[in-house]
């Protein structure tokens, strides 16, 4: 494994006073997502201007090369690997919640899915804690709040004379 990353952009410095200011979030974007990638953990990212012909320094692009008056430089981002990328704590949204609680939102999940997918075989309750831990506490609870208010409608029923001669899920007493 390589000990430091590189990323390196062509600019002209004649056009372009502070080339790192433009384009440092641009270059911890494609670092970070090359990092990722790569599942590892980076250093503070230091950078360096390069001229033609200085070492390690490719041809100049002819797109540059052709501009007149124009200063090709080599603006390279460098920056230390650490190590392989810590592995974030997953939340256990799932092993904290009350076991009806829990059984809902299986339910939840597994119908949505069936709902979206209906060609998919159906999972298992751990591919649904998966998807339930995923979601996030605020997700979670949102959810269980909806299904129990939808869930306190039905089980009040106001009988209405035309209504019933139509409904077939009157819930009685």
């Amino acid at each position: 494994m390589p000990q430091i990353m590189e990323h390196a952009v062509w600019y002209d410095a004649e056009t372009e006073r502070n080339p790192i200011a433009s384009i440092r979030d641009q270059i911890d974007e494609v670092m970070g997502a090359r990092a990722a990638h790569m599942m590892v953990e980076l250093g503070e990212t230091e950078f360096s201007i390069l001229k033609p012909g200085d070492d390690r320094v490719p041809e100049v692009p002819k797109w540059l090369e052709n501009t007149k008056n124009s200063k090709p430089r080599l603006l390279v981002a460098h920056a230390p690997i650490l190590g392989p990328a810590k592995r974030k704590e997953e939340p256990n949204l799932v092993g904290d919640l009350d076991p009806k609680d829990l059984a809902i939102l299986r339910g939840i999940v597994k119908r949505s899915w069936k709902r979206h997918f209906p060609d998919k075989p159906d999972f298992e309750d751990h591919e649904a804690d998966t998807i339930i831990n995923y979601m996030g506490m605020d997700v979670v609870m949102d959810s269980l709040r909806k299904f129990k208010a939808s869930q306190s409608k039905e089980s009040v029923v106001v009988l209405h004379p035309a209504k019933v001669a139509n409904d077939s899920k009157i819930i009685l007493p």
